[in-house]
């Protein structure tokens, strides 16, 4: 079939266009996806909710129940962009912190400031191309902000590019009369101008501003007057010192409210209850019940509970391993015993939920614990809104299925005549290959609005958000100009001719699929965008070789010895088109997120000119135990509460209990000390190596790197970059990953 569409066809056809749903959809199959199976699963759940919106409005017509869907569809779309400032908010963040421990450097870029060519009032963060780049732009803004706050009230300092670079020289020149203005506008002390022009040394001019700034009882007042009054004496420097706190304090506000959020709509979606049931599976099957308690009510899940549950997990996986080396005559006797085996795990996932206490996992990710929470950093909160970020849209991209199939088997008309809602999996996968005919089209239309968002944002740079008021982040555009241009390029009778033969019984109007599909792919489109925000801030500390952020994180490298590549230069590691990046991040499990390969260098050798990105260590310490090299699912991540940084340290004494005596050795003793690690801070003795350089020797990780482009691994050696040969790397001193290609 792909000779089909060669060179001579149109991109824009209807046919093509299936053509490439049909192949997206098939290769998802392939690798075990069955997304119309998923979308069965789900459908219940919305089912269920559009019955509680009829039964609550009963005398409302398909139109009026399809508005306040598209009201909840709006709503959820909403949650998506709580993360709409979280990229330029920590590049601020890691410029304020880079420059508030070198001066010299904002000293040299200032001079530079002066001769760039750079349009600054019509770039932003994501148009630059190297870390000086953040930093200039990161200054300018700064020098145009006291500009604005101190000139703002002169005609003859116009607002151009140029005054905002010379700030400090403007300020010099015109001391008297600016600090005159200024002191008397917002402090009411016009005298402290004397001070500020005489020639008197700095020590004696700080000793009078001391004494002024003994009048003030609040100590806001008091700070923001120390504060501007060594920008004056001083220059904008002093400002930058100012900001990482007021920068920290309101990503911290933005992170918390977006983590928060997003987990509310998780949990409107019928989602929270599922992964807590997962987390307590888990965790009981690796036979610490403990990590399980903190969201479990009456001390479950008991010894008990998790002993039957491990015994069968272990008769499952014995069995599992061994069905290819029976005898033909012993396997449907197998067959039998792991379907058995099975339906009982599922009737312990359901004792499991009966036993939940959601409100302690919505206290621990609510707004106000992360906002004032000191056991989780900055760096923590970005970490941990990521995992739930992502988490999202995922659950949005199957929202958008479900959705998409009320409208499509007008199942709004079903439920209130109370007939059969049932769909087959075959018309399931019939609507999603109707649906993702328009996925290519749909992307490019929301590009361009986005492309027109950033062009109309850099025109009005004015506009101040209300705290929290998310409404003011996003956007709005009309969808109608979509549904006529795709109507046009596909044609109304030819789409309806081609989807009446996979979907007889249903209406296939183009205007109306595309109407709904539009709305459902918006909030999908632009989570991704965010998502990908989210880890190339993440990066730009992972990706810092001086960086102490995130002591364990990078690229996880799994099963390298079976998908290593020969090159003419030796062997190295195979790198999947979506590697998965680990953190250790303070938080109370690994954060494992997929980015695609080509987005990850592009951004890598855009920030530190090279493609290096540190190995994650010892990801094989979260490998189920009984599904051979099977990662354990990351299905619940919350910050570290004292009661869990309590456990956790009990854990580690009994795991290095366990270690250090061989008959009460835990088979997962690796799990629990690299899990202590986050909480801690103790490096895990099996991924340790000794410094004995200091004094001191102290167990640390040994960063090592690897060149995404070729696969090679590296480590550093006075701040140079030094291949490694993989048959050196042992896990007794690097960690427990195999590296042997």
């Amino acid at each position: 079939m792909a000779n089909k569409f060669s060179s001579y066809v149109e991109k824009d056809s209807l046919e093509y266009n299936v053509y490439k749903a049909e192949e997206r959809l098939a290769s998802q199959l392939k690798r075990g996806n069955n997304e119309a199976k998923y979308t069965s699963i789900y459908l219940p759940t919305v089912i269920s909710h559009l019955k509680s919106i009829i039964t609550d409005n009963p005398d409302l017509t398909t139109e009026e129940i399809n508005t306040i869907l598209f009201k909840e569809i709006d709503d959820y779309a909403k949650t998506v962009y709580e993360n709409a400032y979280v990229f330029g908010e920590y590049l601020e963040y890691l410029c304020c912190q880079y420059l508030s421990s070198h001066p010299e450097k904002y000293k040299e870029l200032s001079e530079d400031l002066l001769t760039s060519k750079l349009d600054f009032e019509n770039i932003g963060f994501e148009n630059c191309k190297t870390f000086d780049e953040y930093l200039l732009l990161y200054i300018y803004s700064r020098k145009r902000d006291l500009f604005k706050q101190i000139f703002d009230s002169y005609p003859s300092f116009p607002h151009t590019q140029e005054n905002y670079k010379n700030f400090d020289k403007l300020l010099q020149d015109n001391i008297r009369i600016a600090s005159k203005f200024y002191f008397d506008e917002y402090f009411s002390l016009p005298e402290v101008s004397n001070v500020l022009a005489s020639d008197d040394h700095s020590a004696k001019k700080r000793a009078k501003i001391k004494e002024y700034s003994t009048w003030y009882r609040n100590p806001r007042d008091k700070k923001d007057f120390e504060l501007y009054t060594n920008i004056f004496m001083y220059g904008s420097y002093q400002y930058i010192l100012s900001d990482q706190e007021y920068i920290s304090h309101e990503m911290r506000k933005d992170l918390s409210r977006a983590i928060s959020r997003t987990v509310g709509q998780l949990d409107n979606l019928g989602h929270l209850d599922d992964y807590m049931v997962d987390f307590v599976f888990e965790m009981s099957r690796m036979e610490y019940p403990e990590f399980a308690n903190v969201i479990c009510d009456n001390g479950f899940p008991s010894k008990e509970f998790v002993e039957d549950l491990v015994k069968k997990s272990k008769d499952l996986s014995a069995l599992d391993s061994s069905i290819d080396m029976m005898p033909e005559s012993e396997r449907p006797r197998a067959f039998s015993k792991i379907s058995y085996l099975k339906r009982l795990l599922n009737q312990k996932k359901e004792e499991i939920r009966s036993h939940l206490n959601k409100e302690k996992v919505k206290s621990a990710l609510g707004e106000n614990f992360l906002n004032s929470s000191k056991n989780v950093s900055l760096e923590g909160l970005l970490a941990l809104n990521s995992f739930w970020a992502n988490r999202y849209v995922k659950e949005l991209n199957l929202y958008a299925q479900a959705m998409f199939a009320i409208n499509k088997f007008d199942l709004v008309d079903k439920v209130r005549e109370d007939t059969s809602t049932f769909i087959s999996e075959k018309d399931l996968q019939s609507m999603l290959i109707q649906m993702d005919t328009f996925y290519q089209h749909a992307n490019l239309f929301l590009s361009e609005q986005q492309r027109l968002l950033h062009s109309s944002s850099k025109e009005d740079d004015e506009t101040e958000y209300e705290d929290g008021d998310v409404e003011e982040k996003i956007f709005r555009f009309s969808y109608e100009p979509f549904t006529n241009d795709i109507s046009k390029k596909f044609g109304e009778q030819k789409y309806a001719s081609y989807f009446s033969q996979l979907l007889p019984d249903c209406k296939n109007d183009i205007k109306d699929d595309s109407n709904w599909y539009i709305r459902l792919f918006n909030p999908i489109f632009s989570s991704y965008l965010m998502k990908n925000e989210m880890l190339n801030v993440l990066l730009l500390s992972i990706g810092n070789s001086q960086s102490e952020t995130f002591p364990n994180a990078g690229i996880i490298l799994e099963n390298h010895k079976a998908e290593s590549t020969e090159s003419l230069d030796g062997k190295s590691a195979y790198i999947p088109y979506f590697p998965i990046i680990g953190l250790d991040a303070g938080l109370s499990f690994p954060v494992r997120i997929h980015i695609k390969k080509t987005a990850l260098i592009d951004f890598l050798k855009s920030f530190n000119g090279n493609a290096m990105l540190p190995i994650y260590e010892g990801s094989s310490d979260f490998h189920s135990p009984y599904k051979k090299n099977s990662p354990l699912a990351a299905s619940l991540i919350m910050p570290l509460t004292e009661k869990i940084k309590t456990i956790f340290r009990k854990g580690i004494s009994k795991s290095e209990f366990a270690s250090a005596n061989s008959q009460d050795y835990h088979p997962h003793a690796k799990f629990v000390s690299h899990l202590a690690f986050n909480s801690v801070k103790k490096v895990p003795a099996h991924l340790a190596t000794v410094d004995n350089s200091k004094r001191k020797p102290k167990s640390t990780f040994v960063r090592r790197y690897i060149n995404l482009e070729n696969g090679f691994i590296y480590k550093l050696v006075d701040d140079k970059y030094v291949k490694v040969d993989p048959k050196t790397v042992s896990k007794s001193s690097q960690g427990d990953d195999e590296y042997e290609f």
